[in-house]
């Protein structure tokens, strides 16, 4: 209906639109009267013939009265368009609207450079009272809008107050970029962190207003326009620096399980054949055996036995070293991962993968300690029950000794052929 309006207007040349009313008097054309008749019989809310139209001798004449409304209405340019439109300051974009001296019919026409910034400053003022904490609205369709500034270490917490009114000079600023304002106060169910981003948008916009000087005339508001860009440059390393934080607390609980799971593991290690090691108190009780007995034979076997259960713990110790070595192995690949960009961590995450590694470490040494003391004890019960069967029953005992040895270096030989191929494994 409203296009019909300005049809007619166009067509009949323009002209001075006084007190809500244009009139025309002259000749009629094709164009004209397809105009005059289109808009005939639309809604009087879209307007009206206040006088006409009446034809004479291929003339015409008429007076129609502009309506005044949300329908439809005119304006003289951009800036009677930014103080006479209430939805603009409101952060509607008016559906229906004629700039006279542009020319221009919204919605239809490419907006002038000054009129697609008053358009994005509505949007920006929609936008900014959906992520501000309290709003209000005027009579005149602008908006109170207020943020918040944290408290600093020394600052107490700030509260600023924005009047949501165009004026001429927000048109002189750059076109403000809300896509990520709209983005971010889009009505959309399940993104994550979308709270802790708007909050911290509301900070940037509160922090870049607090830096106006007090003896500046311009309002709050026109100097956020004229700022958008700062306020973007603020937010963005805002959250950088959440997202940044936000990753550094993930990498700290992956530290933290990678001790846990690998401290457990080396735990499991030593647990596995803590029970096994107790054979060795046994062994060291066998030899009251080799001295109490008064058969050669019987000091022999007793030995013998030694033999093998010395040989199955150093078999167990061994395979204790290759899987404390696995698990050193994995907590290296797996902390290589860490450490790829050390040097950008925060220093209480550096300090935590160092004790982790320390922490590691010490558990290691200990178990590799522990390896190195009970070895060469597992090989003492039989070496002194030889030397004692030497003792007790002379060299008469060699005949016997000798035919044990070769079994137990056959015994030694396959346990380091087994520990030699599982090793190339």
């Amino acid at each position: 209906m409203f296009e019909r309006v300005v049809n007619l207007y166009r067509k009949s040349g323009r002209p001075i639109v006084e007190e809500g009313a244009f009139s025309f008097d002259g000749p009629v054309t094709r164009e004209l009267r397809a105009a005059i008749e289109g808009c005939q019989g639309i809604s009087a809310a879209s307007g009206y013939f206040e006088e006409g139209p009446d034809y004479n001798q291929g003339l015409v004449s008429f007076t129609w009265r502009v309506s005044a409304n949300e329908f439809g209405r005119f304006y003289r340019d951009v800036y009677d368009f930014i103080e006479g439109s209430e939805k603009l300051s409101a952060g509607q974009i008016p559906e229906h609207y004629y700039l006279i001296q542009e020319d221009l019919l919204g919605g239809v026409d490419p907006p002038t450079p000054e009129l697609g910034v008053a358009l994005a400053v509505s949007r920006m003022i929609g936008g900014l009272a959906k992520l501000s904490l309290s709003s209000s609205a005027f009579d005149s369709g602008r908006r109170k809008l207020l943020f918040v500034l944290p408290a600093a270490a020394d600052v107490a917490p700030r509260t600023v107050e924005i009047d949501t009114t165009i004026t001429r000079a927000c048109l002189h600023a750059d076109k403000p970029d809300v896509t990520l304002l709209e983005a971010m106060t889009a009505e959309e169910e399940g993104r994550l962190h979308i709270n802790e981003h708007r909050q911290l948008f509301r900070i940037s916009i509160a922090s870049v207003l607090a830096r106006k000087r007090e003896d500046v005339s311009e309002s709050p508001f026109q100097f956020l326009v004229c700022s958008w860009a700062e306020v973007l440059k603020t937010y963005q390393m805002n959250a950088d620096c959440y997202v940044q934080k936000f990753s550094f607390e993930k990498l700290r609980g992956e530290v933290a399980r990678i001790e846990l799971d690998y401290a457990t593991r080396m735990a499991a290690v030593l647990g596995d054949g803590s029970g096994k090691i107790l054979a060795l108190p046994l062994s060291l009780g066998g030899l009251a055996g080799v001295w109490a007995t008064t058969d050669v034979f019987t000091a022999l076997g007793l030995v013998v036995g030694l033999v093998l259960v010395s040989l199955l713990l150093s078999g167990l110790l061994h395979n204790q070293k290759l899987a404390s070595a696995r698990v050193e192995a994995g907590f290296a690949l797996a902390m290589g991962d860490v450490d790829g960009s050390l040097a950008k961590y925060p220093k209480s995450l550096q300090s935590a993968i160092d004790q982790a590694r320390k922490g590691f470490t010490r558990q290691l040494t200990f178990l590799r300690k522990v390896h190195n003391i009970v070895h060469p004890l597992a090989w003492f019960p039989p070496i002194i029950g030889t030397v004692m069967v030497v003792l007790k029953f002379g060299l008469s005992s060699l005949y016997a000794i000798v035919p044990a040895l070769l079994v137990c270096i056959v015994v030694f030989a396959y346990m380091r052929e087994r520990k030699d191929s599982s090793t190339g494994r």
